[in-house]
């Protein structure tokens, strides 16, 4: 799973578990603020009830500013994480050394080889280079320099001998 995809997860969690704490905490204030109000008999003016539903109505008002504010910070926390995630999201752009560029350094670097694929962009000693596959080994190529920083490849050089032409030279003086 990639690490934007474990960050919305979390982000989404985390605004969820924020609600539903701000929710049960909302309902045990509302059954404590139930039991603890008194109960007025049946012929009490209405003025006490006036003033009974205004203050429920106040610890319900604060209760809402407070599930709001959580809201509101479990919104920013996710609008972080999203602008974390837009500048992880495409590092190439800020490299001077496109992959295919990579690709065509690394096939000047190893003449005769093939590559194998795709670039990867790695860190490679914590400089970002691309990891090129070739049919010989891996070349390594720093992605703002264009640099060659490694080469595994296995390449042979052909070594051609040549027979030196007249009587016998079979790498012993004559004579004897």
């Amino acid at each position: 799973m990639s690490q934007r995809s474990l960050i919305l997860i979390a982000s989404t969690l985390t605004a969820f578990l924020l609600v539903a704490v701000g929710g049960i905490s909302a309902s045990i204030s509302q059954a404590n603020a139930a039991n603890a109000l008194p109960t007025f008999p049946a012929a009490t003016a209405s003025a006490d009830a006036t003033a009974a539903w205004l203050a429920r109505e106040a610890q319900y008002q604060d209760l809402i500013a407070q599930a709001n504010a959580q809201l509101q910070q479990a919104y920013q926390k996710q609008q972080q994480l999203e602008q974390q995630l837009a500048s992880q999201a495409s590092p190439t752009a800020t490299y001077a050394i496109s992959a295919d560029q990579a690709v065509q350094i690394a096939a000047t670097a190893v003449p005769g080889g093939t590559v194998l694929g795709t670039p990867d962009l790695v860190s490679f000693q914590g400089t970002p280079a691309y990891e090129v596959q070739m049919n010989v080994g891996l070349v390594y190529i720093d992605a703002n320099t264009g640099n060659v920083l490694y080469n595994s490849t296995t390449v042979q050089p052909v070594v051609i001998h040549k027979k030196a032409s007249g009587g016998g030279d079979d790498g012993h003086e004559g004579g004897d």
